[in-house]
């Protein structure tokens, strides 16, 4: 796609711009970045934030499931301006191989550079925060040579292990789930005003940033693998997405911070390390295959029913799961070290 038209860049633009809100809201009542990758692993770490956790994916699966339901997908082939692809269309190239692959990726990169392209990019460069800009420049870098070299060397192509198995899935009620988890979060806490109140916020600015990824085009995958190859069918909607988000969160961080919650320049991270380049670098391997992130991968699961849910977004926990093991590890190694 070539984009002539002023009117045709306003969703890219607006969709940058809702993310942008969300990260922003987010900040400013739980002072913590939105980070789908890490929130997607933490929600089973049991602790007191596990349930806002838990709430938030509810919002973004409960957004997905009812956009689904009400515009379906089959019809809409690749047509742009549309939420998701065909069937047909978004596992054209791609094997299932290379959704566990990319999804490990994902996973192990995230955790070594201690958050995806999300935080880095929407949170970290509107803070002009120099470490973010490297960390999404090296994500971005890697994802456009994964991509083109994948454009131009089939790679693993046509290994499904399973065909496509949702033809027959009727998702008219299929918002119904993530709606009903919310409501037994709320049930199990309905003495506590504070939690319900904690929650229903982390369920709203999950289905905010669920509509921006869904109105910027970052749910379609091969328009996020023509934004990454630089061939002759580059489209350019990622410019967009990101001038609008970055542009937006730089009014929006200052105007919803407290005084108790002004974000650092320095945050989300305040280094450049080895490690958080390893982990940038992984993380854009995985995006330049497959043209997801945690985040749009979450979102498209209840759509692609059950490649996403099987072998994608279970290899990014076991990506998360295998780096903090690592990590680990390597702490204790090196306690070792020192003692002897």
């Amino acid at each position: 796609m070539t984009i002539l038209n002023t009117l045709e860049v306003i969703p890219y633009f607006a969709g940058g711009a809702m993310i942008a809100s969300a990260i922003a809201l987010n900040y400013r009542y739980s002072h913590r970045v939105t980070d789908p990758s890490n929130k997607f692993f933490n929600v089973f770490s049991f602790d007191p934030e596990s349930k806002s956790r838990a709430s938030f994916i509810a919002g973004m699966l409960f957004m997905s499931c009812l956009v689904s339901s009400m515009f379906g997908f089959r019809e809409i082939g690749d047509t742009h301006l549309k939420p998701f692809e065909s069937d047909k269309l978004f596992f054209k190239g791609t094997g299932m191989l290379h959704f566990m692959m990319a999804g490990f990726l994902m996973g192990l990169g995230s955790r070594f550079a201690g958050g995806d392209l999300t935080k880095y990019a929407f949170y970290g460069i509107p803070r002009l925060n120099y470490p973010s800009m490297i960390a999404t420049a090296t994500i971005l870098l890697t994802g456009i040579i994964t991509a083109t070299l994948r454009s131009t060397i089939p790679f693993l192509e046509g290994l499904n292990i399973m065909k496509v198995a949702n033809e027959h899935i009727d998702f008219r009620l299929s918002w119904l789930f993530p709606l009903i988890a919310m409501g037994l979060i709320l049930f199990r806490n309905i003495n506590n005003t504070t939690i319900v109140r904690d929650n229903l916020r982390s369920f709203g600015i999950g289905c905010l940033l669920a509509t921006g990824m869904m109105v910027a085009g970052l749910t379609r995958r091969h328009q996020m693998l023509d934004a990454l190859s630089f061939n002759k069918h580059w489209d350019p909607i990622l410019i967009f997405v990101y001038a609008g988000a970055i542009l937006s969160n730089m009014f929006l961080l200052n105007m919803l911070s407290t005084k108790e919650n002004i974000p650092a320049r320095n945050e989300p991270t305040s280094w450049i390390s080895g490690k958080m380049l390893l982990g940038s670098t992984l993380f854009g391997a995985g995006f330049g295959m497959v043209g997801l992130t945690p985040g749009t991968g979450l979102l498209v699961s209840p759509v692609y029913l059950p490649q996403i849910a099987l072998f994608f977004l279970p290899f990014i926990f076991l990506g998360q799961g295998t780096g903090a093991t690592m990590e680990k590890w390597f702490t204790r190694e090196s306690k070792v070290t020192k003692i002897q």
